[in-house]
């Protein structure tokens, strides 16, 4: 399986699965058992050595979310074979100015998102560092995020679309360091002991 990209609302997810506001695309209702969803999820990403990759702009967001505790999140990332941090490079630009130039010549430069300007150039930016790195998915809850790239043909995950964990197997623990919540910059819910230790829709 090729990589994944997260955007920083996953990123928010891989090291807090419970989260209290994820709210469904569809019913806008919020998305049940989210930390069940993101956990068995991991357990296949580890079981399938999938590589996620952490475009910068994300994790600067991330970062910034993370607070006091971001240089030891930025470590773990760096330190992990499961993630690798890729850059908007010259590549990536050429494929972001590609889409642009595209939606300008259909008369939208926004290209039927629906957020600030600056924040869709972003979006752009992380999307031609899906493109240009292989991902064979997005994983992000922003809309306009998966707008922009099914003009490119990249599939965006939200994650009410992770599947459930099969009833006869539980929760299965995810082969890797033990999760740590992130500091109260984002708001985060109780969790039972046992669970490993919120984030804002969109990225």
């Amino acid at each position: 399986m090729g990589p994944v990209l997260f955007d920083a609302d996953h990123l928010i997810l891989f090291f807090n699965p419970t989260v209290a506001n994820v709210v469904h695309p569809t019913t806008k209702k919020p998305v049940d058992r989210v930390g069940d969803r993101v956990r068995f999820y991991l357990t296949e990403m580890s079981r399938t050595r999938t590589r996620v990759i952490v475009p910068t702009p994300a994790l600067s967001e991330f970062l910034v979310l993370a607070g006091s505790e971001g240089s030891d999140y930025l470590t773990r990332i760096e330190e992990s074979f499961a993630f690798r941090v890729a850059g908007f490079d010259a590549q990536a630009a050429v494929e972001a100015a590609a889409n642009l130039l595209s939606a300008i010549g259909a008369g939208d430069k926004k290209g039927g998102a629906t957020g600030a300007w600056q924040k869709i150039k972003v979006d752009r930016q992380i999307i031609a560092i899906a493109k240009v790195t292989g991902c064979v998915a997005i994983h992000s809850n922003d809309k306009d995020i998966r707008k922009l790239a099914k003009e490119v043909g990249i599939p965006v995950v939200h994650v009410s679309e992770l599947p459930l964990p099969p009833p006869e197997s539980g929760l299965l623990p995810f082969e890797g360091p033990q999760q740590q919540a992130l500091p109260a910059a984002v708001p985060v819910v109780e969790t039972p002991p046992a669970a490993p230790p919120t984030t804002p829709e969109g990225s």
